[in-house]
């Protein structure tokens, strides 16, 4: 059963009550990596994610993960966190995320991996008593919050980045594993500057 979390900065997780939101801003902006599409609710971020299309197949996921009665649109914030986003090796900004209690562990413990770093799927079970990388890939397919909770930073075994969700609808296995591959190489970067 999927409940709602509040994933603090400092990367903590804590159960939250959601019966009081009513309201959700969306918007896009520019990201290293292309056009970025951003949700928020008065408590954080609900949805990251690389927009390959249009806006409107975003606001039909988060549809499905909130049921709101007011979407609002609003570019200029959502350029503004974009901004700070990707400026930070740990963005200052808190998320609101739906989960099960499994995924939630998996992305909390996934919110501890170095900035520029990876580790592989069976190294993350390991940290969260998981014999099952498979059921790690699983929970982190699921992410709602793409680069916050850095699912990018999980690889094979073997060094093979494996497979990313992000965009899954419009890019191929191949081009989501190179945005993985661009994504780790930029954070890289940024971390020896």
């Amino acid at each position: 059963m999927k409940q709602h979390y509040l994933l603090t900065s400092d990367s903590g997780l804590s159960a939250i009550d959601h019966s009081h939101l009513s309201s959700l801003y969306y918007g896009a902006g520019d990201s290293p990596f292309g056009p970025w599409f951003m949700a928020w609710d008065r408590l954080g971020l609900v949805y990251s994610n690389i927009m390959m299309d249009d806006q409107e197949r975003h606001i039909r996921e988060l549809k499905k993960l909130f049921s709101l009665t007011e979407f609002i649109t609003n570019n200029d914030q959502a350029a503004e966190y974009i901004e700070v986003y990707f400026q930070s090796m740990r963005p200052p900004l808190n998320a609101h995320i739906v989960a099960t209690p499994f995924q939630a562990l998996v992305w909390n413990q996934t919110c501890h991996i170095p900035f520029g770093e990876t580790i592989s799927y069976k190294q993350l079970g390991n940290n969260i008593n998981c014999a099952s990388p498979r059921a790690i890939g699983q929970a982190l397919a699921s992410n709602p919050i793409a680069f916050l909770i850095p699912c990018h930073r999980v690889i094979h075994t073997s060094g093979e980045l494996g497979n990313y969700s992000m965009a899954k609808q419009s890019l191929t296995l191949d081009q989501r594993k190179q945005i993985k591959s661009n994504i780790i190489q930029w954070e890289r970067q940024q971390a020896n500057t």
